[in-house]
Parts: C-alpha cells; sequence; structure tokens
C-alpha cells in the first residue's frame, strides 16, 4: 500500500517544486521536498491541489501559514490535511492570526492523540501599509533580514503549539517590511538535516545563506537555499519546506 500511495504523491507533487508569485510590491517564493509517501509539512500539501496555484496570489497579499506536526506516518500525514482544510474553512472567518490559532487549538485539541502537537506560523499581511500581522504557535522563529540594518531578527513563538494547552494565550505581534526585507520561514527538516559527517545544518548555515543572496529575487533566494541543500547532504532524512517572501519595491 505505502508503494502505491508514494507513486501518487510523486504524481501530485515530484519530488522538488519551487513556485513564485509577484505582486506589485512583495515577491513570494517556495520550496519543498518530498521524503516519504506520508508528508506532514502543510505548504507541501496544499501545492498538491491545482485550485491552491490558482488562489496563490491572493494567498500571497492576504495570508499565509506554514506548520508542521510532531511525528510522522499515515497519521501525521491525514492530520495535516485536516488542517489544511480547516485553515480554509475559519480563515476567512477570523481577521486575526491569533484568533485562528486559538480556534485551531479548540478544534484540534482533542484530535491529538498519536500526534503530540502541531507547530504553525500564521501571518496576514497587508499591502497598504506593508504590515504582517503574525502569531507563532511553537514554530520554529522565521527569520527577518532587515536591508537598512542588514540584522537578521527572529519571529519567536507568541503561543504554544497546537495541542499543548486547553487553554493557551495566543498573542498577536505586527511587522513592518520595508524595502528590500527578506522574510524567511521553514519547518525543522532543514534544520536537522545532516551529512555524512553527521553535522547538522542548522540556523546558522541559513542565516549565512540569507546574508549572501538576500539581494536577490526570491525566488532565486530558494533556489540557491535548495542548491546549498543538495550540496550538504544528497539524502534528507526529512521533508523540508521553505517560503521566502520579499519587498522589492
Amino acid at each position: 500500500m505505502e508503494n502505491t500511495l508514494k507513486v501518487f504523491a510523486r504524481i501530485l507533487a515530484g519530488f522538488f517544486a519551487i513556485l513564485f508569485v509577484l505582486t506589485t510590491v512583495l515577491a513570494f517564493a517556495l520550496y519543498f521536498t518530498e521524503q516519504s509517501a506520508f508528508d506532514a509539512d502543510l505548504y507541501k500539501q496544499a501545492l498538491t491541489e491545482e485550485k491552491v496555484y490558482q488562489r496563490l496570489p491572493e494567498l500571497a497579499a492576504q495570508g499565509l501559514a506554514i506548520a508542521d506536526v510532531m511525528g510522522k506516518g499515515l497519521s501525521a500525514s491525514m492530520l495535516m490535511s485536516n488542517l489544511q482544510a480547516t485553515l480554509r474553512i475559519i480563515g476567512p472567518e477570523y481577521h486575526s492570526p491569533a484568533l485562528i490559532a486559538k480556534r485551531l487549538n479548540e478544534l484540534f485539541i482533542h484530535n491529538l492523540k498519536l500526534i503530540r502537537f502541531i507547530s504553525i506560523f500564521i501571518g496576514i499581511y497587508s499591502p497598504d501599509n506593508f504590515t504582517l500581522q503574525y502569531s507563532n504557535a511553537g514554530h520554529h522563529p522565521p527569520f527577518l533580514w532587515k536591508a537598512a540594518s542588514g540584522e537578521i531578527i527572529q519571529l519567536f513563538p507568541t503561543g504554544p503549539a497546537i495541542g499543548l494547552s486547553k487553554e493557551p494565550d495566543f498573542s498577536l505581534n505586527s511587522i513592518t517590511l520595508e524595502r528590500g526585507d527578506l522574510l524567511l520561514l521553514y519547518t525543522d527538516g532543514i534544520l536537522e538535516l545532516r551529512n555524512d559527517e553527521g553535522e547538522e545544518f542548522g540556523e546558522e548555515n541559513l542565516k549565512n545563506l540569507m546574508r549572501k543572496f538576500n539581494r536577490l529575487e526570491a525566488v532565486k533566494i530558494i533556489e540557491e537555499i535548495r542548491s546549498a541543500i543538495t550540496r550538504f547532504s544528497s539524502h534528507p532524512q526529512d521533508d523540508i519546506s521553505l517560503m521566502a517572501l520579499k519587498r522589492w519595491e
């Protein structure tokens, strides 16, 4: 059965995919890898459906999310599919990432029996004032490269991962994307990637790539990171999802 599912997954998504969308002021790029028939990264699952491609321009301008399930196998994959469908339903109903995270926790707290928790970063981008409101529910902190200062800021969690608490407090934070700023979101597969010597790719390598290639377009940045990943290890141990947003006007 797993072999059949593996073939089906490859037909849907392929081993590698890069996608980018340009709005008037924002460049959006995405990359993921597949390491099994059952995947637990949100964005990879979203891109296996054609209608999501059609919605990406709207998504890039208004809302985004990247998530990871702690666990592997069929149960993790099914849970991520459920999360994706739930986000599509409740996303338009709530205008605050913190409220979306709270509602997700209410819906999933009783379904996380075989899986411990879901980490998710939810953002809503306002193109009129270049502001991204976000709530980070226990996800690895995205990196924000500030073009003016050359500083990399981490967007640390503003609340616990989904499923860890029955009454969590999800706070709302916001950032302003100035001209040339770059936001990079990722799942832990890239940080935990190991080479033949057993060394981890880690945060510092990812930050160094941002420092080196931040002047490029978002899609080119993702391509460079993909190349670096391939050079570092030809045998990824986990799914990898990356998302880059850059204000280029």
